[in-house]
């Protein structure tokens, strides 16, 4: 999960610099992350639920890759992503190598017109991927993924 997690975060950091042709390839290579995720260790229950993630995720990447000229449209598909990849990081307790900046959870309250949206992020600093210059820090940590730094 966490070359997945590192390809999010390169979509993040895409759509934070309002660049929606880097936002749809860092997508693309966020789908193909996803598809290299082992489940030799999934059995049942959560295989099942890591299927139903890896889909959500896989879907949104791919909404994320058709949105190469519409920058809004690759906002709402991270969107999606993002909370994808941060339920399966919950539920498989996913934790960051030691020499990584620290992962979290980020909100904004303002984004999609009022209805806030979380997202995945790296170190402390918000880099808001919704509003990109416009409103680079908006949004605050809501928590930390696996270690507490």
């Amino acid at each position: 999960l966490g070359a997945a997690a590192a390809a999010l975060l390169a979509w993040q950091q895409a759509l934070a610099g309002d660049d929606a042709a880097a936002a749809a390839a860092a997508a693309e290579g966020f789908a193909g992350r996803l598809g290299e995720v082992s489940m030799e260790l999934l059995e049942g229950p959560a295989h099942r639920r890591w299927m139903e993630l890896a889909q959500a995720a896989g879907t949104a990447a791919a909404a994320g890759v058709a949105a190469a000229a519409d920058i809004a449209a690759g906002r709402a598909a991270f969107r999606d992503a993002s909370a994808a990849l941060v339920a399966a990081l919950d539920a498989f307790g996913f934790t960051p190598p030691a020499d990584t900046p620290p992962l979290g959870v980020f909100h904004c309250p303002m984004a999609f017109d009022g209805a806030g949206a979380d997202w995945l992020g790296a170190g402390d600093e918000v880099h808001n991927p919704y509003y990109g210059a416009a409103m680079p820090r908006c949004g605050e940590l809501v928590r930390r993924l696996g270690r507490e730094d």
